[in-house]
């Protein structure tokens, strides 16, 4: 099984008492023919949200089971958390222009 994992985040595999986790990149995977395989997408926290699984045919969720019974490609989808990183850079943002206002009043007094 053929396992592409997008940056953002990794996946945890797990089949007849074999586990794993597979970080960004990509990976090969020795699977039983007529194994199921558990997978699950796990997101960077905050930064990445899951967007499931790219299969041969079609999608899968992020937490989905499949049945390995032919060689298989699996591209792990995640894109970035816009609302959070967005939060952040305002945060960031208000942090800078308080600063900037202490120092003006500093420089003032």
């Amino acid at each position: 099984m053929n396992v592409t994992v997008q940056t953002g985040g990794s996946v945890e595999y797990s089949f007849s008492g074999k586990s794993g986790s597979l970080a960004s990149g990509n990976h090969v995977i020795y699977v039983p023919p007529g194994t199921t395989v558990q997978l699950t997408e796990k997101p960077i926290p905050i930064l990445f949200v899951s967007r499931g699984f790219e299969v041969s045919g079609g999608f899968l969720p992020s937490n989905a089971s499949v049945l390995v019974d032919a060689p298989l490609s699996i591209k792990a989808l995640f894109s970035v958390n816009y609302v959070s990183v967005g939060a952040i850079t305002l945060a960031i943002a208000i942090v800078i222009a308080v600063v900037a206002l202490l120092r003006i009043r500093k420089a003032q007094a």
